[in-house]
């Protein structure tokens, strides 16, 4: 997890410090953060899946999330997705086999997500980075592994790998 030190610290959606210079309301912050999934399009059920696990959170005005679902027949797919990592804070990496092979998110996605959080971070900024491991894998250079959600038993397990798949979800959110 990659963070920049700030006035105040609050707690991100999945409990990890994220400075703000907000006031927290009940560990939350009081504005809405902007968060960017990156996933595979191979794994695209199971990013539907995850997503319908964070309708809370940006039903409360926590976090609002955008991932390319929300893209539409002749947008302009790059200029998008670009803007939605430059609006964002909270960066979620949906990592699998598929997410590491994957050329775009490779030459395009992922680099853009650095040079935002390295844009923030001159700032004075705070960013928040979170491997979600949706199967077993090893994840890309420059994700750090130590906060790789979900846990059992202090080590990563994939979500595929919980009985029921939903059991992975939750524990990714704790």
């Amino acid at each position: 997890l990659m963070m920049a030190a700030a006035a105040k610290v609050v707690r991100c959606p999945f409990h990890r410090q994220l400075g703000t210079g907000n006031v927290c309301r009940g560990g939350w912050p009081t504005v809405m953060l902007h968060g960017f999934v990156s996933y595979a399009h191979e794994d695209a059920r199971l990013c539907r899946q995850f997503l319908k696990h964070l309708i809370g959170m940006q039903d409360r005005g926590q976090v609002e999330w955008w991932s390319d679902a929300r893209l539409n027949g002749g947008d302009l797919v790059e200029d998008d997705i670009k803007g939605a990592i430059d609006r964002s804070s909270v960066f979620l990496y949906l990592v699998s086999s598929d997410f590491n092979g994957s050329e775009f998110i490779r030459g395009k996605e992922f680099p853009w997500i650095q040079q935002r959080i390295a844009n923030l971070a001159a700032e004075g900024k705070t960013f928040s980075t979170i491997p979600v491991f949706l199967r077993p894998c090893e994840p890309l250079i420059g994700i750090d592994d130590r906060d790789a959600v979900p846990k059992k038993n202090g080590r990563r397990l994939a979500i595929t790998k919980h009985v029921p798949r939903d059991d992975g979800f939750l524990q990714a959110l704790l």
